[in-house]
């Protein structure tokens, strides 16, 4: 498909989801599956978010229960050390999780980095989208007009303070 029809296409969304962590892509696939309109932006031009490094840079990741219900759910090999707790392959959760995710229907977009939310109303402000950019346009500090993507969610899943 063109990628700049496939931009415009993007530019509302049931639920924009910030992040392509763990978090974000499990997010993505519950979303997308349920039938809403689902995009995730990742700043980094991979996902994963910080799971990779696992604990302590290893390659693995020790994971509770119930979130291995997710695990099984999505295919995800893993090993169960003792009741309740379970170590799996960083690479593999990340691969299965983010495979789900576009499986359900989700569109992930890396590179991009929401820089802001777009407010409405003044006795109720609401979120009624988002403001992107490309990561690469901030890191070089040029100036690229930024694009706005309406939605009717936004889900915060960065893992970051905000700033305000």
């Amino acid at each position: 498909m063109n990628p700049a029809r496939d931009l415009v296409k993007l530019s509302e969304a049931d639920v924009v989801i910030v992040g392509a962590g763990s978090a974000g892509l499990t997010a993505a696939m519950y979303v997308a599956r349920s039938g809403l309109r689902t995009v995730v932006f990742e700043r980094k031009l991979s996902f994963g978010g910080g799971i990779g490094g696992g604990g302590m840079f290893f390659h693995k990741l020790v994971v509770q229960s119930p979130a291995d219900e997710i695990l099984r759910e999505i295919g995800c090999p893993f090993e169960k050390v003792r009741e309740g707790l379970f170590v799996v392959d960083t690479s593999a959760m990340i691969a299965k999780l983010a495979s789900s995710a576009i499986d359900a229907g989700a569109k992930i977009i890396l590179g991009v980095t929401v820089d802001d939310v777009i407010f409405r109303g003044r006795r109720q402000p609401r979120i009624v989208g988002v403001v992107i950019q490309w990561t690469s346009v901030i890191m070089s500090g040029i100036h690229v007009d930024p694009l706005g993507v309406k939605a009717k969610a936004v889900v915060d899943c960065t893992g970051m303070t905000p700033k305000y």
